[in-house]
């Protein structure tokens, strides 16, 4: 496995521009040290733009939340949750700028509902505003009692355009998710 400055196994940051390069010179996705390509690549904006590449989920993890693999499984499940309150709390607040900056308001409830702390979040069976309400997979059916809100202006069941979900259930569900709302600007490698 390939370590990082910092000393996490299973991920690789480089500079764009020091990609390896292939016999014709283009610049080509770097492997492991197995030889196999990496699974996912994250492109740290807030560092330049350096490439960060994973071997797993779970890899990405342990690079942004120290300890992530070190933990048990409740641990980890625990580490993804926080996390995804914390990307909640400023995705929300993005949204509402943007809302703001558009030209789209809300009813004093609705903002209300926006930025409730999720341990407050009311029981809501349908939302229909169009500033997408942010919510964690883990709060609702299956993992608990709790009945997610519908969607009243998206007939998309799974993924509709007012709700966004952060799938903290699982690591590759949470990176993936965390990719889909424009939280981080993510590739993923099929192998």
């Amino acid at each position: 496995m390939t370590n990082d400055h910092d000393g996490t196994t299973g991920v690789l940051r480089i500079a764009p521009d020091q990609l390896p390069r292939n016999h014709h010179g283009d610049q080509v996705a770097p492997l492991t040290p197995s030889g196999l390509p990496y699974a996912l690549r994250w492109v740290d904006h807030d560092n330049g733009g350096e490439l960060v590449y994973a071997e797993t989920a779970e890899d990405l993890l342990d690079h942004w939340l120290p300890g992530y693999k070190a933990a048990d499984p409740a641990g980890q499940a625990l580490l993804r949750a926080q996390h995804a309150v914390q990307i909640r709390d400023g995705l929300v607040a993005q949204l509402l700028v943007d809302a703001e900056n558009n030209g789209i308001t809300l009813t004093p409830e609705q903002e209300s509902i926006l930025l409730v702390d999720l341990e407050q979040m009311p029981d809501i069976t349908r939302w229909d505003p169009p500033v997408p309400l942010v919510l964690l997979e883990g709060m609702y059916r299956p993992y608990t009692d709790r009945l997610p809100p519908l969607s009243g202006i998206d007939g998309d069941v799974q993924d509709p355009s007012n709700m966004i979900w952060l799938r903290n259930a699982d690591p590759d569900g949470y990176v993936q998710s965390l990719a889909a709302a424009g939280v981080i600007d993510l590739a993923i490698y099929n192998s």
